[in-house]
């Protein structure tokens, strides 16, 4: 069997609390992959981290050997095999992006520099903690000797919340069954994980009476063009809004299926899943040095980590051209004012 290192920052949170049992049971990695789980967080929550580790103990994981918790990046990162980045500075009223930018940078470099030092060369990363676009490139460029194609963020669950808004739109038009989003097929989230995210249905399909049928000879043209997009775009604000805190659930059953979708076998061939990966080379024209998002897939028999980018089904209007073109001016500014940072903290120590 199959034994895996695996790190989670942030482990105290809400986020952490809903996704760790996804990998206990063997869902995320396998019901075959042994873990050994090493849970790291600030100072201020080893208490409850211990408590966390306790009921995880107490659940009698099968597939659980090992649960390490730590404020120590070097214990947590050493020969890691998989990194789940959820520790972040959260956004606080009133707060400049800019400034929310330069706390998580700070808090990037410092576990990135561990990775670079502690971890597996072959580590495979997942970026959670926001903005999740930016963090996880300057993480990745904090740890040259990790390929960049191992660090990877998370858009799926922007994903599953296009398929979510699908399945009730396609559910109002009377087709005579029940849709779920196991019968929608080929749409995709581009670009950052904000409100300039771009949906993309134009191709997709889905299964009525077992015949794949367009979405768009469906759904009604204004709603995909003008109603979709601000909607998925401002999901999360409004689930704050309705909660009094982000998404957890949702969002940890989404860092499930993305390392699943990355990680593990292929069970289904052209199956495509929107992940945050590094744009150098895309075919979509978008600048290279961006972790942007795209509809990605995986051969069958491919090893764990490898993908490919989808372009095939994923034509661009110069709708779709311009609003990428506004999601890739957002993460050029935030590179910028990262990269002012960084100068800024260099300058400092000079």
């Amino acid at each position: 069997m199959t034994t895996l290192n695996v790190v989670i920052t942030g482990s105290s949170g809400r986020i952490a609390y809903s996704l760790i049992p996804f990998i206990c049971m063997g869902e995320t990695f396998g019901p075959d992959v042994i873990l050994n789980l090493r849970l790291l967080d600030i100072e201020q929550c080893q208490e409850k981290n211990e408590g966390v580790k306790m009921e995880i103990l107490d659940s009698g994981y099968p597939l659980v050997q090992e649960v390490t918790t730590t404020i120590d990046p070097a214990v947590a990162f050493q020969d890691a095999d998989v990194a789940i980045l959820l520790g972040g500075f959260p956004r606080l009223k009133g707060m400049l992006r800019k400034d929310l930018i330069a706390k998580n940078v700070a808090i990037m470099l410092t576990q990135a520099k561990a990775l670079d030092m502690y971890a597996k060369k072959d580590v495979k990363v997942i970026v959670v903690a926001n903005p999740a676009n930016t963090n996880c490139l300057i993480a990745s460029q904090a740890a040259p000797s990790i390929p960049s194609k191992n660090f990877t963020c998370l858009l799926r669950l922007d994903h599953d919340r296009l398929l979510g808004m699908l399945v009730a739109e396609l559910n109002s038009k009377g087709l005579g069954e029940h849709i779920n989003p196991s019968k929608i097929r080929g749409v995709a989230v581009f670009g950052n994980h904000s409100n300039t995210q771009v949906p993309h249905i134009n191709g997709g399909e889905v299964n009525v009476g077992g015949e794949w049928k367009p979405i768009m000879s469906i759904v009604d043209e204004d709603w995909a063009a003008n109603i979709l997009p601000g909607r998925l775009q401002n999901r999360g604000a409004e689930i704050i809004k309705h909660l009094q805190a982000s998404s957890g659930q949702s969002a940890a059953r989404a860092i499930s299926r993305h390392l699943q979708d990355w990680l593990g076998p292929v069970t289904s061939p052209g199956h495509i899943f929107s992940m945050g990966v590094i744009s150098d080379g895309n075919p979509y024209g978008i600048p290279d040095g961006l972790m942007f998002s795209f509809p990605c897939t995986r051969a069958v028999g491919s090893a764990p980590g490898d993908y490919s980018i989808m372009h095939e089904g994923f034509s661009t209007n110069p709708s779709h051209s311009a609003a990428l073109q506004a999601t890739v001016d957002e993460l050029n500014e935030e590179k910028s004012a990262a990269d002012n940072y960084l100068s800024s903290v260099q300058e400092e120590k000079a």
